[in-house]
């Protein structure tokens, strides 16, 4: 194969620089004198999103493809083993349709119930989103496919995403926010790693160069590709010198005039080269690969994997009384218009256009299951019907059980939103009333892609969280509502008992531009357990239709010195009647109680299956790294000094044995309560740690990003920004009738287009369009915005070269 220093020595500067931004929205720039093609990339990362189309209308086309379940079901499985076939099925259906890379898996911590894009992503836990990524993405790059891990970093909102400044203490940014990251890149090796829209500390991802070359570069020893999310760069100069790679999407406008504005800037020939040597090694392979790759595929086959996914990834939150699994003589009332109109993906750039559906009313007419059905609810009403659900409670009356289909519409988990609340529909909860007072047999099936609040739970008796389950989401209820398969699943995240218990509830989202994390380490479980909060489930839980018993656990050694590791071992009994799988969890803490760290941490996890009666030896690999915090003051993880506990059980919180331990290392954890006391003694009620603690854990004087909110307006600001102007009001006014026309009909589809666009920094228009909105009618945008109309007007009208740009891309 050709080598990239041979090949670099004979490319133009024109070239290099070419390589430096895509050429449309989904392809690289080809070099055609070195028969050097193309990277053609493609949404994903539970599915493939193959569009031909270019820009923002191409949101709602894609070639169909098999909607697995998404990252938050595919989390609940603990199962690295499945997620490796995941992602090998996904890479077939990559090269079935043309796509080299593609985008994800996505890494980001669910700091908060609340982001609209939780549902992309793991798990509050670093070590189990870094662990299952990186199984993700070993399988999908062994067929030949690369992969995009996202967004790098401390992407953890949607709102103001692309103007927003994360502002992060440094233990929490290497404990929490990076960890994953890091795991995924020192082993998996990801082809590419896509950069985040929001600034970390002061400064854009996209031109953060602690992030993109400190750590990932220099740190870590990363030497893939890093692209922009799109739109993300917001100086390309900046970027390059930072250690971005390619920018994304690509535009029709670059050329000498991108050399210019690269050198005027400083922007070395050697920068460019270094900055190109990824893609052209890419471009290298691809040209290597041509006729290897077998494409044979069997959709069907995946169809069949996904229902599997869906079936290990469900997590059976309540089963009173045995309710489940149903016998199938039973007299059945099926509840709920997600029964014939299912919830089964997130809306946004991760949207799937299924191969197929197959919906629960599909799925129990094709088992010969008899039923009554009632809507109860029709397809995104939020608002009770009370003649639906007065229908819904007749047919509910005399039935054995009860099927009930509830979860969050799509308007209420998208890209370029987050919630407002982690309540369900009122049409759902009142669903709920109404049902369960003339009938207390009633299984709830739950369709949402993060935390939710229940009020309802002790009303029902059966709770089936099947997440967002993907397109066979309705076999997969199917087979667990009837016992063909035993929920194994758990969660993966804390679900708590009211939005005001998240400890970032007062430090998240809203219309701040910067964010403050004040809650540093404590996030999820590691919060709610210091704090002694009680939660509605706790993470790690998850029931089965049969029992286990933990027993007889043993240590190796009870003494970890340097580099030795010990195993803990203990028998796993499947002491109920029906087969299945448990997760047995690892966690481990500090004996000290009042100190700056969690009381435990997830360190390992194994999924068992057992068949009835059967039992096993489980047995965990420890060493000191399981314990190891963030030290600042020498930049690296250690281990403190100290007795240490390691707890076995089936959740965070169902801990069924547990044993003592000594480790032996020479680092002391510096004691800064006095300073610190919030972090130290987290208080009972809403986390509300002091701002001068927060910044004396930030170490350094905190620096607030603001972009103007009044004339004069610059290309910082968004067109929201000028909502409270006339003319502002009169421009949204015209884009949101062109979105919709662009939507074709599709509500949905409209509104992420119409979110994302109205919260888009005006400098990025240039690259959304790829060029066709020039930057000098970014220019005229702003004139008009700051009411100098005569000239922002003049540079608003297309030249003619655009015309002609806009015709060709028409056709």
């Amino acid at each position: 194969m050709e080598h990239v220093n041979n090949i670099l020595k004979k490319m133009t500067l024109s070239e290099k620089v070419s390589l430096l931004v895509g050429r449309d929205f989904w392809n690289t720039n080809s070099l055609k004198r070195f028969k050097l093609p193309s990277i053609c990339v493609s949404d994903g990362p539970f599915g493939v999103r193959k569009v031909e189309q270019q820009g923002l209308s191409a949101l709602d086309t894609s070639l169909p493809a098999t909607a697995f379940p998404t990252t938050s079901a595919l989390a609940s499985t603990f199962d690295d083993e499945l997620l490796k076939e995941v992602g090998i099925a996904l890479a077939k259906e990559c090269i079935d349709q043309g796509v080299d890379v593609i985008l994800g898996p996505g890494l980001n911590i669910k700091r908060s119930p609340l982001c609209g894009r939780n549902f992309e992503y793991f798990s509050e836990d670093p070590y189990l989103s870094g662990r299952l990524a990186t199984a993700m993405v070993e399988a999908i790059q062994s067929q030949g496919v690369g992969t995009s891990v996202k967004h790098f970093a401390v992407n953890n909102q949607e709102q103001n995403r692309l103007l927003m400044n994360a502002i992060v203490d440094e233990r929490a940014l290497f404990e929490i926010y990076l960890r994953g990251f890091e795991m995924v890149i020192r082993k998996a090796k990801p082809w590419t790693v896509m950069c985040s829209y929001n600034q970390v500390n002061g400064l854009h991802a996209s031109r953060n160069d602690y992030l993109l070359k400190t750590i990932l570069r220099e740190k870590w020893g990363y030497q893939g590709l890093v692209v922009s999310d799109w739109g993300a760069v917001v100086n390309n100069a900046d970027s390059v010198k930072a250690g971005l790679n390619l920018e994304m999407p690509g535009r029709k406008l670059t050329g000498k005039k991108l050399n210019k504005q690269l050198l005027r800037a400083g922007v070395k020939e050697k920068d460019i080269d270094e900055a190109v040597r990824p893609l052209l090694k890419l471009m290298l392979e691809k040209k290597a690969r041509v006729g290897q790759s077998d494409r044979s595929l069997n959709y069907g086959d995946n169809h069949n994997l996904a229902v599997r996914v869906a079936t290990e990834a469900a997590v059976l939150l309540k089963n009173d009384q045995h309710l489940l699994p149903l016998k199938a003589h039973k007299k059945i009332a099926v509840i709920g218009n997600f029964a014939k109109n299912p919830r089964y993906q997130g809306s946004g750039s991760s949207r799937i256009n299924p191969k197929m559906i197959e919906t629960l009313v599909d799925a129990l007419s094709g088992h010969n299951i008899n039923f009554d059905y009632a809507d109860g609810y029709a397809q995104g009403e939020l608002l009770p019907d009370e003649e639906r659900i007065k229908y819904a409670a007749e047919i509910a009356r005399d039935k054995d059980a009860v099927i009930l289909m509830l979860g969050l519409p799509d308007e209420f988990e998208m890209e370029g939103m987050d919630r407002e609340h982690i309540d369900l529909p009122l049409s759902h909860n009142r669903l709920v009333e109404a049902v369960t007072s003339v009938n207390p047999n009633v299984i709830v099936v739950l369709s949402c892609g993060s935390a939710v609040r229940m009020p309802w739970l002790d009303k029902v008796r059966a709770v089936l969280h099947m997440h967002l389950a993907g397109q066979g989401s309705g076999e997969a209820i199917y087979q667990l509502i009837y016992g063909h398969v035993n929920p194994s699943g758990k969660l993966s995240e804390t679900y708590p008992l009211k939005l005001e218990d998240v400890p970032t509830f007062k430090y998240f989202g809203g219309k701040k531009l910067n964010i403050e994390y004040r809650e540093s380490i404590y996030v999820g479980y590691r919060y709610y357990q210091k704090a002694e909060r009680p939660v509605l489930f706790p993470f790690g839980y998850g029931l089965s239709y049969t029992n286990f018993t933990y027993k007889d656990i043993e240590l190796s050694s009870t003494t970890i010195q340097g580099e030795q590791q010990i195993t803990v071992s203990f028998t796993l009994k499947n002491s109920g009647k029906f087969d299945g799988a448990e997760v047995v969890q690892l966690y481990g803490g500090s004996r000290k109680q009042d100190t700056f760290q969690a009381p435990k941490v997830l360190c390992n996890y194994q999924k068992v299956f057992l068949k009835s009666g059967q039992e096993t030896k489980v047995e965990f690999s420890v060493s000191k790294d399981y314990f190891a915090i963030y030290d600042v003051a020498s930049k690296t993880f250690r281990t403190e000094n100290g007795t240490y506990t390691l707890y076995i059980g089936s959740s965070s919180e169902d801990i069924k044995l547990s044993r003592m331990i000594k480790i032996e290392t020479d680092f002391i954890l510096n004691d800064e309560s006095d300073f610190l006391k919030g972090y130290y003694k987290l208080n009972e009620g809403t986390l509300d740690i002091p701002f001068e603690q927060f910044v004396y854990l930030y170490g350094q004087r905190i620096k607030h990003y603001n972009a103007p909110s009044k004339r004069p307006f610059s290309a910082n600001n968004t067109l929201n920004d000028a909502r409270t102007t006339r003319i502002g009001r009169f421009i949204i006014k015209k884009i949101s009738l062109a979105i919709k026309n662009m939507a074709k009909g599709d509500p949905l589809t409209e509104q992420v287009m119409l979110a994302s666009f109205l919260d888009t920094p005006i400098r990025s228009y240039f690259a959304f369009t790829s060029g066709t909105f020039s930057k000098r009618q970014i220019k005229g945008l702003v004139n008009v915005l700051n009411l100098r109309l005569v000239i922002g007007l003049l540079r608003l009208i297309p030249t003619p070269k655009q015309i002609r740009m806009m015709k060709k891309g028409q056709k």
